[in-house]
């Protein structure tokens, strides 16, 4: 080739590579003299890109110079990832023996030892005057093999590498700028999404720094082996933090797992590679390392499309940009594994992609923020309408609240006046039928109120100390009626290991419990409902505290898998069949989950359809006196005695026999009236004769009353201790028992203490008569003296609380709004001892008048009159802001007598002493 253009034209840079002759040297064994010595080896035109070889690749090219002076040229080889290259120039005189110039370059040899301080592959010589001069190049490299040749003199190069800087200054400034920018916003937002495309432009351009020989040049010049593995390395990096970015900002984990799935498939198998390529050939490392970057890309262009047919409108520019740079890397694959016989500069294409990917990936992410962030101001929206819905709902069910009470105030006020009047029986059902349906209604209207409150978020747990059988016996007794009405057993079963004196809020696990055990009655028509508590565990409180799990078991109709699920959410019915059978809200078992998990606890279900269900919650107590069952009861009364217990319940029967060994007693069992008479009959001498018979009256085989009289016919059974047990509201009369010899009458459900202390008062001879388990009416105080002012609007229900007053025997003064208790206070301060104010009324309402109370007392420093709100109000902030107003108790509308006695007892004692 005559190179005569370069010395009249300077700056001219000439591609000859379609010059270049080539021949493969399978073996890598031939010399520099045998290829010379053998010309006829070589192929002309046979193209520089010749893929992964395991041999060594020859070129062969000649130049000519017809000046009279030498001239300086430079031979670039454009492909840089190439381990050894060795430039050979041989004159025309050579006929092998003369002496042949040579140079090494190539990513195996030191940068250090190069004599071009240069990052690409470049070699300096000279063509005498007037001759022809061949050169050779001998190129081996694990790597694909491409050899562009370019002749140029120092001018040439040196514009040539100035242009080239520019360039790639260019491109790295971009990336540098990219992932500069990226990485501030990721810190702000804490988005993975911003962190893997850091990642993927660190990795990116860590890539192309080693492909464009500045790795070696200014990070790693010494480390050769490293320099050639290094690209495989950060190729599967740029794979690997692709395949995580792209299931971020594709959100893949929520709106396609089985493309999730593929994907974290893939970076697995990258990590492997990449791990592996230290220990396998470099050459199978990156043919590996190069199909798997096109089915990863391949896999991200279908992630991507597939999110763009859901809508997702940022994948448009995710899309674009690995089309690019998918089209760029089967460029590459086709180059470098010799498909085509011909060069592609997939070098340059590849770069040029993965610049205008990272800016579309970054106007992607600036896309998605974008549609984030008007989310989540429509979000806020959204929030804030419901909040204020919530609110407006809220108080509109306080306001309800309040409006329901004040007229259910007077129905249950008047319900319970008129039942301690003088009734027939069909009065006296009439008045229960009223009580029972106005505390049904009730108890709706608490449960929606309580419901509002947990939306709200306010509602509030008590941490009280209280005894926890207490609250069981409380909740069965409210239950006892309706089991007798059914026929249903219902028990109570305390471990006896259960610490009982507990630090909590009673009131809220009452409630649940109640729920559960509405819910028990409601589905079971026959058969028993049991109530068990135990200890499960320790709480989350380190020091003293307990989990106790409450149960409530039941034989009713049991729910199926599928009505299980979501048996606790809102508003939530296994059917709509069973409000329309059984009643109900379905907001009873929402508000107990609340609850529970308020209490630091959990709820659940466990059951088998038409074979009952047992509902179960945890609590959480912050402290407990580790008092137990077994120990909080004397034991020495019991302890020994003989105890024969004769039930058909073989829950009750369980039960009782746990009891009665925790108190030490020998225990039997019998389950009817021919084994309970065999029984007694074998032990019939002194030694062994039973201390006690607890019996039941409806046995399979006869009652208890005629069992009774069978046994104490039996010799030396006369004076044998009988003790009845009976769900039925109305027990035998006194004479019936008496005739039959039972000592003790005990009424269904009863509690462990309950039980001991009536087995221990007939043991010691202090048992109370048989019927002292018959309903007892209640006993009102006499309060005679005592003056009460009451500040009430409403006319029935100041007859309401007039008729219970008047119960007492309490003198009443009562007034129609908030002026008139004013006035009436300041002038008759010195006659009243309580103030029952209702908390709104006309002019001045309970709150205000309370504080004008407080100031006048202040002003004429006279003693506290105790005050006490009648209110409607249930929420808490009523009663921060009564107790802030100075206000002493509260009785919430519709008050219980009881209460209200309880409470004024404590008042006229306090105020007496």
């Amino acid at each position: 080739m005559d190179v005569q253009a370069l010395f009249v034209d300077k700056g001219v840079r000439l591609d000859i590579s379609d010059t270049v002759d080539s021949y493969i040297d399978l073996t890598s064994e031939d010399s520099i003299q045998e290829i010379v010595s053998n010309p006829e080896v070589f192929q002309e035109g046979q193209g520089i890109n010749f893929g992964y070889l395991s041999g060594t690749v020859w070129l062969r090219f000649s130049l000519s110079n017809h000046l009279d002076r030498s001239q300086s040229l430079n031979l670039e080889v454009g492909y840089n990832p190439l381990d050894s290259v060795i430039f050979y120039q041989v004159p025309d005189s050579y006929s092998g023996g003369g002496h042949i110039q040579e140079e090494a370059q190539g990513d195996m040899i030191p940068f250090e030892q190069r004599r071009l301080k240069l990052r690409g592959t470049f070699f300096e010589f000279f063509i005498p005057a007037n001759s022809t001069s061949t050169y050779y190049l001998r190129i081996e490299s694990t790597s694909s093999i491409a050899a562009p040749l370019y002749i140029s003199d120092g001018h040439a190069m040196k514009e040539r590498l100035e242009n080239n800087n520019v360039a790639l200054g260019l491109y790295y400034g971009v990336l540098l700028g990219l992932g500069g920018y990226n990485l501030f916003l990721f810190v702000s937002m804490r988005t993975r999404a911003y962190l893997y495309y850091v990642c993927v432009i660190v990795t990116s351009g860590l890539f192309w720094a080693t492909i464009d020989g500045y790795s070696f040049k200014y990070l790693w010049p010494d480390s050769v082996r490293w320099n050639s593995l290094s690209v495989v390395v950060f190729l599967y990096s740029i794979v690997i933090s692709a395949l995580l970015f792209s299931s971020e900002y594709l959100n893949l984990r929520k709106e396609s797992p089985r493309s999730q799935r593929l994907s974290l498939s893939l970076v697995f198998l990258a990590l492997i590679g990449m791990v592996l390529s230290p220990i396998i050939p470099i050459r199978v490392s990156s043919i590996v390392m190069l199909i798997l970057t096109f089915i990863a890309c391949s896999a991200l262009m279908s992630f991507g499309i597939m999110r763009l047919k859901q809508g997702f409108r940022p994948a448009r520019y995710f899309v674009t940009a690995w089309a690019l740079y998918l089209f760029s890397t089967i460029l590459g694959v086709v180059s470098v594994l010799d498909l085509i016989s011909f060069y592609i500069p997939y070098p340059v294409i590849l770069k040029m992609a993965s610049a205008c990917e990272m800016i579309l990936l970054s106007l992607g992410l600036a896309d998605l923020i974008n549609g984030l962030k008007e989310k989540q101001i429509q979000i806020i929206k959204e929030v804030a309408t419901a909040q204020a819905e919530n609110r407006a709902k809220s108080d509109f069910l306080a306001k309800m609240s309040h409006e329901i009470r004040t007229p259910m105030n007077g129905v249950l006020g008047m319900a319970d006046l008129l039942k301690s009047e003088q009734l027939n029986q069909k009065q006296a059902n009439y008045v229960e039928v009223i009580q029972n349906s106005g505390h049904s209604l009730m108890n709706v209207i608490n449960d929606i109120l309580d419901f509002s409150k947990i939306e709200a978020g306010k509602m509030e747990i008590e941490c009280v100390s209280f005894d926890v059988e207490q609250i069981i016996n409380e909740c069965m007794a409210l239950f006892a009626l309706k089991a007798d009405v059914k026929g249903i057993e219902l028990i109570s079963d305390i471990k006896p290991d259960t610490p009982l004196q507990l630090h909590g809020d009673p009131n809220r696990i009452r409630q649940v419990i109640l729920n559960l055990l509405g819910n028990a009655f409601k589905f079971t028509e026959q058969g028993s409902v049991v109530l068990r508590l135990y200890e499960s565990g320790r709480s989350k409180f380190e020091e003293g505290g307990v989990k106790i799990r409450f149960e409530i078991v039941d034989s009713g109709i049991g729910l199926s898998l599928d009505a299980q699920k979501g048996l606790f959410t809102d508003y939530t019915q296994s059917d709509n069949s069973v409000s329309r059978q059984y009643g109900g809200t379905g907001l009873g078992l929402s508000i107990s989950k609340e609850l529970a998990n308020l209490m630091g606890g959990d709820i659940g279900v466990i059951s088998t359809e038409n074979k009952g269900s047992t509902f179960w919650f945890t609590v959480d107590f912050a402290r407990c006196d580790r008092q137990r069952l077994v120990s909080h009861l004397p034991k020495d009364i019991l302890k020994g005695k003989k105890i024969l217990i004769v039930e058909d319940n073989p829950v009750f029967c369980n039960v009782a026999y746990q009891y009665t060994q925790a108190w030490g007693m020998e225990s039997y069992i019998a389950q009817n009236s021919a084994e309970c008479i065999a029984m007694v009959n074998q032990h019939i001498d002194g030694a062994s004769i039973f201390d006690i018979v607890l019996m039941d009256w409806r046995l399979p085989d006869g009652d208890g009353v005629a069992l009774s009289k069978k046994i104490h016919e039996i010799p030396h059974c006369q004076d044998l201790l009988v003790a009845l047990i009976t769900c039925m509201r109305i027990p035998p009369s006194k004479d019936e028992l008496d005739n039959s010899g039972i000592s003790l009458c005990i009424e269904k459900p009863i509690g462990a203490s309950e039980l001991h202390g009536k087995l221990s008062r007939a043991l010691s001879a202090t048992a109370s008569s048989p019927n002292e388990n018959a309903v007892l009416e209640l006993v009102c105080p006499d309060l005679a003296g005592f003056s009460v002012l009451v500040a009430e609007d409403n006319k029935v229900n100041q007859m309401v609380v007039e008729g219970m007053l008047g119960k007492m025997n309490i003198t009443t003064i009562t007034v129609d709004d908030g002026a008139q208790v004013i006035a009436t206070y300041k002038e008759r301060h010195q006659d009243i001892d309580c103030i029952l104010m209702d908390c709104d009324m006309p002019k001045i309402d309970g709150f205000e008048a309370t504080k004008c109370i407080r100031q006048l007392e202040n002003r004429l420093d006279i003693e506290k009159v105790p005050i006490v709100a009648l209110t409607a109000h249930v929420m808490s902030e009523h009663r921060k802001k009564g107790l802030e107003s100075g206000m002493n108790e509260f009785l919430t509308k519709p008050i219980e007598v009881a209460k209200l006695i309880s409470t004024l007892e404590e008042v006229a004692a306090a105020v007496r002493d």
